[in-house]
C-alpha cells in the first residue's frame, strides 16, 4: 500500500504502524484530524474494527481493509467510508482515494499553503482557522490547535480566503474568521484561544456589512 500512496502526488504518508495499540496511543496523543486512515481488520492484539471504534473521531475518512467481505458491515458500523477488499491493484486503490478526497473537500474545505521553496505544502482546514496575522514576509496562521508561520504574504492568503464568506480583513495585519468570534466590544473582537484584535478605522465600514451577515453563517 505504501508504494501505491507514493504514486499519488496529493497523498502524504504521515506514518504506518505494525502495532495497532501503538497506533491508537499515537493518534489519541497527537489529537489531530487524519484525512484518510487505512486499517486491516485482522491484526494481533487489537482488531481493525476495535481500533476504528476508538479513534473514529480523529479520522475524516476511514477505510477498512480485509480479504473477507463479511467484515464490511462491521466497518460501516464504525463509520468506515470504504471497504477495500484484498487483494487490490493500484487502479482500485486510486479510485477509492479519489472518491474520498472529493468528499473531504466538499464536507471539510481546506487550503494548501506552501511552507518552503522546496515545495513542502501544509493543509489547513478552514473551520480550524481563528485568524491570519501578517508578519513582514511571513504570516501567522492561528488555528484551534497550533500556530504555523509559513513564508507567505497577506495579499496572497487574502486572495485565497476571499473565496469563502467566513473570512474578513479587519486591519492591516489581521484577517479573522467569523466562526471563531466569541465577543465584540466596541472596536475589539475577542476570538477563540484568547486572541483579541482591533478593527482599524479604514476597515470599519467593511466590517459593518460583514457582521450583518453573521446570522447566515452555519
Amino acid at each position: 500500500m505504501e508504494q501505491y500512496i507514493d504514486k499519488i502526488p496529493f497523498l502524504t504518508l504521515k506514518k504506518s504502524y505494525s502495532d495497532p495499540n501503538e497506533a491508537v496511543n499515537d493518534i489519541i496523543k497527537k489529537n489531530e484530524l487524519i484525512d484518510i486512515l487505512f486499517t486491516d481488520v485482522e491484526m494481533p492484539g487489537l482488531s481493525g474494527i476495535a481500533l476504528s471504534d476508538i479513534i473514529k473521531k480523529n479520522v475524516s475518512s476511514l477505510v477498512v481493509v480485509s480479504a473477507h467481505t463479511k467484515y464490511a458491515v462491521d466497518g460501516y458500523n464504525v463509520n468506515a467510508k470504504q471497504f477495500l477488499t484484498k487483494p487490490f491493484n493500484f487502479n482500485k486503490f486510486e479510485t477509492i482515494v479519489n472518491n474520498l478526497v472529493n468528499k473531504i473537500g466538499e464536507s471539510h474545505p481546506y487550503i494548501m499553503i506552501r511552507l518552503s521553496a522546496k515545495g513542502e505544502m501544509l493543509k489547513v482546514y478552514l473551520d480550524e482557522i481563528i485568524a491570519i496575522e501578517g508578519a513582514s514576509n511571513y504570516i501567522k496562521i492561528h488555528t484551534l490547535t497550533k500556530v504555523v508561520m509559513p513564508y507567505y504574504t497577506m495579499a496572497k492568503i487574502e486572495e485565497k480566503l476571499n473565496l469563502f464568506k467566513n473570512f474578513k480583513r479587519i486591519n492591516k495585519s489581521f484577517i479573522i474568521s467569523a466562526k471563531q468570534i466569541e465577543k465584540i466590544n466596541g472596536d475589539n473582537i475577542e476570538l477563540k484561544k484568547g486572541l483579541v484584535v482591533t478593527v482599524s478605522r479604514s476597515y470599519k465600514n467593511n466590517l459593518k456589512s460583514f457582521l450583518s451577515g453573521l446570522s447566515n453563517i452555519n
